[in-house]
Parts: C-alpha cells; sequence; structure tokens
C-alpha cells in the first residue's frame, strides 16, 4: 500500500506479514513541464507492551523519489518488546544530506539483523538505536553508515567491534552510551572525520553511567577536519565521560 505518512500503534503485538509492503516513498510529479521528485515519508510502527516483528519477505520504504528527493524517517518502537527484523528496510536519498532516519527503540533486538534488513544506501543521514535491557553489539562484520549515529545500552554495555561511518563533507556526530561498560575493542572502527579539505571536524562521545569507557589497542576513532590548514576549520572532538569511581582506559 502507498502511504504518505502511516502510524501502527497497538498494545500487544505488531506484525507485518511475508507478503506486507508500507510504501511511503516519494515520487516523480509533473509541475508544468518539470518532474519533481518528493520527498519520502514517515512510517512509525509503535507496540506498547509487545514485540514488533517484520516477516522476511515484508517492505518498508521511506526512500526520496528515484533517490533523488530527499529521504524520509522510520520508527520502530517496542519499549516492552522484542525488535524482528527480518524484512526488507528501504531509505534511499539523494545524498547523504537529505537521507532518510532510522529510529529503533526496543528493550530487545538484534544489531546485525537490523543492520542487515536496510541497504548500505539507505538511512544515510542518520541511525538512531536504543536497546534497553542488555547488551548491544556492533558484531566485526557489521557497519552503521549516516551522518549521525546514536547507540544507547540502558541496562547492559556497549561493544564496538565493526565499523561506525559517520565520515562527510563535514565530519560526522557519533554518540555511544550505556549503563555498563562502553568500548571500542581492538579492530573497531568510529570514523567521524572531514572527506573534503575544507571540511569541520566531527564530535565522537563515549559515556557510561556506572561502568568503563575503553578504546582498547588496535582500535580507531578519528574525527579530524580537513587539511587545508584554514584556521577558520574547527577540529574535531572526542568527548570520554564515566562516573567518578568508573575508569576511562
Amino acid at each position: 500500500m502507498l502511504f504518505r505518512s502511516l502510524s501502527l500503534q497497538a498494545g500487544g503485538d505488531v506484525q507485518l506479514g511475508a507478503h506486507a509492503t508500507l510504501d511511503a516513498a516519494g515520487r516523480q510529479v509533473a509541475v508544468g513541464s518539470q518532474a519533481v521528485a518528493t520527498a519520502g515519508g514517515t512510517v512509525s510502527l509503535l507496540s506498547e507492551n509487545g514485540d514488533i516483528t517484520l516477516d522476511a519477505g515484508s517492505a518498508i520504504d521511506v526512500s526520496g523519489a528515484a533517490n533523488e528527493g530527499a529521504g524520509g524517517t522510520l520508527g520502530l518502537s517496542a519499549a516492552h518488546g522484542r525488535l524482528n527484523a527480518l524484512g526488507s528496510l528501504r531509505g534511499r536519498a539523494a545524498s547523504a544530506d537529505l537521507g532518510s532516519t532510522l529510529v529503533a527503540d526496543a528493550a530487545g533486538l538484534n544489531l546485525h539483523q537490523l543492520l542487515r534488513a536496510a541497504d548500505d544506501q539507505s538511512f544515510l543521514a542518520e541511525v538512531d538505536v536504543r536497546q534497553r535491557q542488555g547488551d548491544l553489539v556492533v558484531a566485526a562484520t557489521d557497519t552503521v553508515r549516516a551522518r549521525t549515529i546514536t547507540l544507547d545500552a540502558d541496562r547492559g554495555a556497549l561493544q564496538v567491534l565493526g565499523t561506525l561511518d559517520a565520515r562527510g563533507e563535514d565530519g560526522g556526530r557519533v554518540r555511544l552510551s550505556a549503563s555498563g561498560d562502553v568500548g571500542v575493542l581492538s579492530g573497531g572502527q568510529v570514523l567521524a572525520q572531514a572527506t573534503e579539505q575544507d571540511g569541520q571536524g566531527g564530535h565522537v562521545s563515549l559515556s557510561t553511567l556506572g561502568g568503563r569507557v575503553h578504546l582498547d589497542a588496535g582500535s580507531v576513532v578519528r574525527v579530524a577536519a580537513g587539511t587545508a590548514g584554514d584556521a577558520s576549520l574547527s577540529g574535531g572532538k572526542l568527548t570520554l565521560r564515566a562516573a567518578q569511581q568508573a575508569a576511562i582506559a
């Protein structure tokens, strides 16, 4: 079905069957003699006390028209249940600056599964993932790519073994927070540097309420500005925050 904006809410489970498609993608619209690419829409799925399950074969699309318009927003919220993302999530756009946004908030989820559901050219503006119970892990084979990346583990640790890529003409923003340890492990990469010579630096923040913040040997964190040497360029910023009794290593 084709929608501009769609919200599905239930007290219990929310499920998209194997042949379900929620299409809020933009369209090419004729304005006079010109074809105008419209932006993607908004899709929101909310389960108050149950799970959200997107069966294999299901699809949600908030892309900009013909990958030229601005992307839309997809929100998936199951604060007291589990997010099972087995279907296809699509949010392409003309560029990262016009990209789509993905917001996932659940008591439990599989980040690797969620990333596989979305193709690597989707949701390039922002990815915001909150897991309310248990550890949140970016596996060694995982890449999260967006100009703004936010990962939260309310009651657990957060580990980065894969790649968080927020690079752009100006550096991007990455925020990692957890109640337990927050660490970039050996082989893990957090890339938020500028890719253009005159680009501003990025910002990476790691914070914990009661654990340790650690950057292991073999990990990489980059927030540098461009290489033009212009004094007006803002350099990158790395923020590490832990409780007074905890440790930063």
